[in-house]
C-alpha cells in the first residue's frame, strides 16, 4: 500500500513554538503580552508559554490575533506576508486604548 501521507507533519509542539514565533514578529513594536493576553481573555504567563510553544494554540485564539492586528489568517500561518505599516492597525482591548491629547 502505497503511503498518502509520504511525509510526517511536525510534531504539534513544534507547530506551536513556529506559530509562537510568528504572532511573536506580528506584535513586536505594536502590543505588550499583557495586551495580546486581554485580546485572547488570558494572563500573560500563558501567553508567553504560548509564545514558547509550551502551551498549544487553539484555533479561536489565532482568529482573534488575526482579527486584532487587522491580518488575515494566513498571515498568522506564514502562508502570506504581513502587511507593511506602521502598526496603528492593533486594537488595543478596552482600557488600553492610547490616550488622545
Amino acid at each position: 500500500m502505497t503511503n498518502v501521507f509520504p511525509l510526517a507533519p511536525p510534531e504539534p509542539a513544534h507547530f506551536d513554538a513556529v506559530i509562537g514565533r510568528r504572532v511573536r514578529d506580528l506584535i513586536r513594536g505594536r502590543a505588550t503580552q499583557a495586551e495580546l493576553g486581554a485580546v485572547l481573555g488570558l494572563g500573560q504567563s500563558d501567553v508567553s508559554k504560548r509564545l514558547r510553544g509550551a502551551i498549544a494554540w487553539k484555533a479561536e485564539e489565532l482568529r482573534r490575533i488575526a482579527d486584532a492586528l487587522g491580518v488575515s489568517i494566513a498571515v498568522v500561518y506564514g502562508e502570506e506576508p504581513p502587511p507593511a505599516g506602521d502598526g496603528s492597525s492593533v486594537v488595543h482591548p478596552p482600557g488600553l486604548e492610547p490616550g488622545t491629547n
